[in-house]
């Protein structure tokens, strides 16, 4: 590549200037593509969407808290779900480390929470207590994402 831009024939490096400047936008564009269309309704996992319903119809602050608290037992469940999918289909020693990676990330979760009610303690007004909340959902919903694509590499591909 460096050889041609390094060419004194201006209608070569224009050519190639020519071919190559669709692709390069297109892959400048594709984390904005990626990102709007992860965002989409269609994309949306049904706990998200009935958790955003919810909030809709319950702007206060406690009906978005009472909505993330529900998302939050909702995705709860849903590693829950995953977890023993997982250990139902997988040998003595992947179950081990599946379990051992399960009680780090369960000490990762309540470490993780206490920073946050840290954090959130310092602020003052009835918008942080479901921005808290928000947070705590994100993490839960991180992990039951992540063993549910475990579980599907494993019976999917």
């Amino acid at each position: 590549m460096l050889l041609f831009l390094q060419s004194n024939n201006p209608n070569k490096f224009e050519m190639y200037l020519q071919l190559l400047s669709p692709i390069l936008l297109g892959l400048a564009l594709l984390p904005t593509t990626l990102l709007a269309q992860s965002n989409s309704p269609e994309n949306l996992h049904p706990i998200e969407v009935k958790m955003n319903n919810c909030i809709d119809k319950n702007p206060s602050t406690a009906g978005v808290t009472g909505c993330l608290d529900t998302a939050y037992t909702e995705w709860d469940a849903e590693l829950n779900k995953f977890y023993k999918l997982l250990t139902g289909i997988i040998n003595t020693t992947q179950k081990t480390a599946l379990r051992n990676a399960e009680r780090a990330w369960l000490e990762y979760r309540d470490k993780e929470f206490a920073l946050l009610e840290l954090l959130y303690q310092t602020k003052e007004g009835s918008m942080f207590q479901p921005m808290l909340m928000y947070d705590k959902v994100t993490v839960v919903k991180k992990r039951a994402l992540e063993l549910e694509d475990h579980y599907k590499l494993l019976t999917e591909y």
